[in-house]
């Protein structure tokens, strides 16, 4: 299952379309709120999440990431999205690669 929650809205990324996630994030970012953008990946054989924007601080895990969870870490380092800045672009490129890759 692959979840993206936009400003403490979750949605599955199966239902989830492009359309929406712009809107949700141009629409905070043009009345200057901060958007915190997470994306959880949960399979049986992965458990990693990501986030952009202004999320508050997690703890990291203390496990080394396996083959498939690095794939997806170096291709959210490709879509350089780990930054205080949301680029809704680049964030649907990012999960349309991942919705192919899970």
């Amino acid at each position: 299952m692959i979840t993206v929650t936009v400003a403490g809205i979750e949605q599955d990324l199966a239902g989830l379309s492009d359309s929406w996630l712009h809107e949700q994030i141009r629409r905070r970012q043009n009345s200057g709120e901060s958007v915190c953008v997470q994306v959880k990946v949960r399979t049986s054989e992965m458990h990693v999440g990501v986030s952009t924007g202004s999320c508050p601080v997690g703890v990291a895990s203390s496990r080394q990431p396996n083959a498939n969870e690095r794939k997806i870490l170096e291709l959210w380092k490709h879509f350089e999205l780990g930054g205080s800045d949301v680029n809704s672009g680049k964030l649907v490129a990012f999960l349309q690669r991942l919705r192919a890759f899970v």
